[in-house]
């Protein structure tokens, strides 16, 4: 294994003792540890897809937190770590609900139970291993990020560059932002343009590997209108273009 990956499998080691003593009734922490396995799933098979291309198996919510320790040279918190995987947790969980991409065991469960329990790992949970600074910062952060989720909802269906670009900027930019911002006690907002940036870039990677690279794609099956996708719209024929959306529906 390599250090990435072990850096990755100690996180979650310290999100499950985590959820094993917090005070959660057991319905709570089934449904809870559930969205862990199936998140670190995920995750597992994503950053060992990158470690086999040669890549970085960079995770924003673990690797953010440690750089921005690292340029304060300040000791790194396993309070913090937990608390930006739980909200990572808690997004993905949301994500899945949306995307219909909720492994077995949660669908059996229900959405209504799901999106509680969603809301515990992005508020109340993060909440209590955090100090008041980084609270405010993760609040300013997550209403970003909700702006984004809403437009983005507001937006399927939709072939905009522009739309699509001030989506993702406000959704998943403003969200790998916050894992850098609540790391940071002396966080300067001349950083935030730099760091929503490469938020940016990480979307844009994950919605060409969608298309490209992966075994099936979530996007293409849900007809969610990514940026390759828009790519290939605006440089169809107008009776091409209707035949794609039609066929986009039908998959879907």
């Amino acid at each position: 294994m390599t250090e990435d990956l072990a850096e990755f499998e100690t996180a979650m080691r310290a999100v499950d003792s985590y959820l094993q003593q917090a005070g959660l009734s057991s319905g709570q922490r089934e449904v809870l540890i559930l969205a862990k396995d199936q998140f670190a799933a995920k995750e597992r098979a994503r950053l060992s897809v990158l470690e086999r291309e040669g890549r970085f198996a960079f995770a924003p919510w673990l690797h953010f937190p440690m750089f921005g320790a690292l340029l304060g040279d300040e000791p790194l918190s396993r309070d913090l770590i937990v608390a930006s995987a739980l909200i990572e947790m808690g997004i993905d969980l949301l994500d899945s609900v949306m995307d219909d991409e909720l492994c077995e065991e949660l669908k059996s469960i229900g959405p209504a139970i799901i999106q509680m329990n969603a809301y515990l790992l992005i508020t109340v949970l993060p909440d209590s291993l955090l100090e008041s600074k980084q609270l405010a910062k993760k609040q300013q952060a997550l209403l970003k990020v909700s702006a984004g989720q809403q437009l983005d909802l507001q937006r399927r269906g939709s072939f905009c560059e522009t739309t699509y670009f001030d989506c993702i900027k406000q959704k998943t930019g403003a969200w790998r932002a916050l894992y850098f911002q609540i790391s940071r006690a002396d966080f300067h907002e001349s950083w935030d343009g730099i760091i929503t940036e490469l938020g940016v870039v990480s979307q844009l990677y994950n919605d060409f590997h969608d298309i490209f690279n992966a075994s099936w794609s979530v996007d293409l099956g849900n007809a969610i209108y990514t940026y390759p996708i828009i790519c290939a719209y605006h440089k169809m024929s107008n009776d091409a273009r209707c035949d794609f959306e039609l066929e986009l529906q039908r998959n879907k």
